[in-house]
């Protein structure tokens, strides 16, 4: 029962992580609802990616409460060169973004929009664009600069 109370609690959301989804999502449904909806032809989207190695612990958890005893004298060994067992990986990150050109008809300025990080290379996010064609922008119409890409089709 130990090991499994351990476990719910070492990956269970904290309540600070619950509450800003919950703003995120109430954010998202307010701009559906009341925001400019723009037609983007991903087509005619720029792709710009940036992949990169970064070290992580292998041991550890963000929440030091719950990082096992083990674990930290591991990192501690680590630290003064002297373990076996190494406490980092190299692990690569990809991540892309898409660049959306639009001119807003209202003030006859061109306005660029750039999507959330989304961790695919290049190639993959350009099949997944290719397959999907369209997507809607939603856009705050008093703060151009709260919006929101439409890319749940990325996660099927």
């Amino acid at each position: 029962m130990f090991w499994g109370g351990y476990l719910f609690l070492r990956y269970t959301p904290t309540s600070k992580e619950i509450n800003i989804q919950r703003q995120l999502a109430e954010m998202i449904a307010d701009l559906k609802e009341n925001g400019e909806q723009i037609k983007v032809d991903l087509t005619k989207c720029e792709l710009k990616e940036h992949n990169y190695f970064e070290e992580r612990d292998s041991y550890g958890h963000s929440n030091e409460i719950l990082t096992l005893n083990i674990e930290r004298e591991i990192q501690t060994w680590n630290a003064i060169g002297g373990s076996a067992i190494k406490n980092v990986e190299q692990v690569q990150i990809i991540q892309s973004v898409i660049l959306f050109k639009h001119n807003n008809i209202r003030t006859g300025k061109a306005e660029k929009f750039i999507s959330r990080i989304i961790p695919k290379d290049k190639i993959t996010l350009t099949f997944y664009l290719d397959r999907q064609k369209y997507t809607t922008l939603f856009v705050d119409r008093s703060n151009r600069d709260r919006y929101y890409f439409d890319l749940d089709f990325l996660n099927s």
